[in-house]
């Protein structure tokens, strides 16, 4: 038997989807936002240090994500994408296409920043209400 749950925390905050990609006015040349690739390495760092690894015989999974940032700003879906997509830049999962629901909230205030994310196993990837 598998486990059905996987918790862990990443100790930094993403960028907000709005700000992963960059622009230079003066050349028109878009480019990865540093702080994004440095959130990316930190999910990298955390998904090896700590063995992390979405189990095979998992098809599909939920995600529920408590944000703990330094001072409360922006849209709590706006970080979705960027800690999913940094979760496939590190190997957890082969694509976040396994993410049949994905949910985002604030919680208290962390002077160093820190997301909180759980991870639980789904049979399906479509539910009715």
């Amino acid at each position: 038997m598998t486990q059905d749950r996987i918790t862990f925390s990443i100790p930094a905050m993403p960028v907000s989807a709005n700000r992963i990609w960059l622009q230079n006015y003066k050349t028109r040349h878009t480019y990865l936002n540093p702080k994004y690739r440095e959130f990316c390495q930190i999910v990298y760092y955390t998904v090896i240090t700590e063995r992390l690894k979405m189990p095979d015989d998992w098809k599909y999974c939920y995600v529920f994500i408590t944000l703990h940032p330094k001072r409360r700003i922006g849209d709590a879906d706006n970080y979705n994408k960027p800690i999913s997509d940094a979760l496939t830049k590190a190997g957890f999962w082969r694509d976040d296409k396994c993410v049949a629901d994905i949910r985002a909230k604030f919680g208290s205030v962390d002077k160093a920043g820190r997301v909180d994310v759980l991870i639980e196993r789904r049979e399906t990837k479509f539910e009715d209400f």
